[in-house]
């Protein structure tokens, strides 16, 4: 992972995607390397400094509304949202005393438990939650 970052820094490359969260250890309790080691696997090489190029946020565009109105900049428009599959409306999901993964009352979605707290989270379109593996996974898997 580590080798992976510094050739996204070498190649001044725009930054480092991480294609599933739940694959890092969230408990700390299966790497013995503490809770996100991925996560600060990543955040450690990339601060550590190469003398890499910083780029500069690009300018506010201009864009055409509705009607003829023209916004500038982040004005009147819908932010991105952070992400797609939490649910913005928070969980009702009691924890366990475990931190964990659990299967939800449909199975295209699941409830991750992390110090106490539950996120309610959807599978990406087609995908099923798998409790055997704890994540989201083809139908036929399952």
């Amino acid at each position: 992972l580590r080798e992976k970052v510094r050739y996204v820094k070498d190649n001044n490359f725009g930054g480092v995607m991480v294609w599933a969260l739940p694959l890092d250890d969230f408990s700390g309790s299966h790497c013995n390397d503490g809770p996100f080691p991925l996560m600060h696997a990543i955040n450690d090489e990339c601060g550590a400094s190469t003398g890499g190029q910083v780029t500069a946020a690009p300018a506010a565009q201009t864009t055409q509304g509705g009607a003829g109105q023209t916004n500038s900049g982040n004005q009147n428009q819908t932010p991105a949202p952070t992400t797609h599959h939490l649910d913005p409306s928070g969980s009702k999901f009691t924890c366990p005393s475990t931190d964990g993964f659990y299967p939800a009352e449909h199975c295209d979605q699941y409830y991750i438990c992390a110090g106490g707290s539950s996120y309610a989270v959807k599978c990406a379109d087609g995908l099923v939650f798998n409790p055997n593996s704890g994540f989201c996974d083809w139908p036929e898997h399952y």
